[in-house]
């Protein structure tokens, strides 16, 4: 099979998406933690962002931050415990 024949010789081209399936397969843990971590990630960002430029929000805004970041430690929490309760050694989880 050459490229005189029309025929492509390269293989195909992975897209980005299937790129990320393939490492998110391979890399440990699930995918209910990884978006655990993306959304503390995103949580350090505001609460980051919101702290250095203070002066520039309505308190509105500071007190939307402020409730993100209780969801998340809720989200956290309630992971946390539900895992802990399926664990069958809860002193050493």
């Amino acid at each position: 099979m050459s490229a005189e024949n029309g025929q492509n010789t390269q293989p195909p081209r992975k897209t980005l998406r299937q790129k990320i399936r393939y490492w998110m397969s391979v890399a440990p843990g699930t995918r209910r933690d990884y978006i655990l971590t993306f959304l503390a990630l995103i949580d350090v960002l505001l609460l980051m962002f919101r702290s250095t430029f203070e002066g520039l929000f309505p308190a509105q805004i500071s007190a939307v931050f402020i409730a993100f970041d209780f969801g998340v430690l809720t989200i956290w929490g309630i992971d946390f415990l539900l895992r802990l309760r399926r664990s069958p050694d809860k002193l050493d989880f």
